[in-house]
């Protein structure tokens, strides 16, 4: 196909995009993977956790065969679960300050963007 071409860009793409993470995480939609830390579950997304954490990028390779696999964190807690995935999806999180150390040693065994590097660990 011959002729002129031309550029169909979506101007708001990446904020509209990055924004409805969130709500596919919080509404429960389309996840494929549940995370467990304390006896208790999250639902997400292998696609969000690949992109932010080596760790989980690495594992889902090796369970490709597993549609919807159940990954347990032994030892972790589960608020702290629950802030490194606020913080995966929103790039941003609130946290108490004594739960700092903590959260920071886990990115940096999950090898968490943003924050594994700071760590320090």
């Amino acid at each position: 196909m011959e002729g002129q071409q031309f550029c169909l860009r979506w101007h708001n793409f990446q904020n509209t995009l990055l924004s409805s993470l969130p709500k596919l995480l919080d509404g429960g939609y389309l996840t494929d993977v549940t995370l467990s830390a304390g006896g208790r579950h999250i639902h997400a997304h292998k696609i969000i956790l690949s992109a932010c954490s080596y760790y989980f990028k690495e594992l889902f390779k090796d369970l490709s065969s597993l549609q919807h696999p159940v990954i347990v964190l032994p030892g972790m807690e589960y608020a702290n679960l629950c802030a490194l995935v606020t913080f995966m999806y929103n790039g941003e999180v609130n946290i108490y300050q004594e739960q700092l150390p903590a959260l920071l040693a886990m990115a940096d065994t999950l090898h968490i963007r943003g924050l594994a590097d700071i760590a320090g660990i």
